[in-house]
């Protein structure tokens, strides 16, 4: 940014490459957790009289899913795009906040 280049330039061309190595390992690590206590969750839950929703959820995609399984796992995807939108939109109001209201808006001399 010293060489003139704009906030979104210079993250674009500089922070992501460097970024991007350990955001995939990341990715790859977040996976394989979630994957390890789906199946730790789906083998401990073999014998109980309950099931947990993402167990039954699975269990009814190999059969024949019903209506309550498809609400559920709508209201399951739904709920997580809505806290995910959540999220972005606060991030980017105090983003914008702590930046102050003239970034971008400089006078070259």
């Amino acid at each position: 940014m010293d060489l003139g280049a704009a906030p979104n330039q210079a993250l674009r061309r500089v922070l992501l490459p460097l970024l991007w190595p350990a955001i995939l390992a990341s990715v790859a690590l977040v996976f394989a957790d979630t994957v390890d206590d789906f199946v730790i969750v789906r083998y401990l839950s073999g014998q109980a009289p309950t099931e947990p929703l993402s167990v039954k959820i699975y269990s009814a995609a190999r059969a024949s899913p019903t209506p309550a399984v498809n609400a559920a796992a709508t209201v399951m995807l739904v709920s997580t795009f809505l806290v995910i939108t959540l999220g972005w939109v606060l991030y980017r109001r105090f983003s914008r906040e702590e930046s102050g209201a003239d970034v971008g808006n400089f006078v070259q001399l």
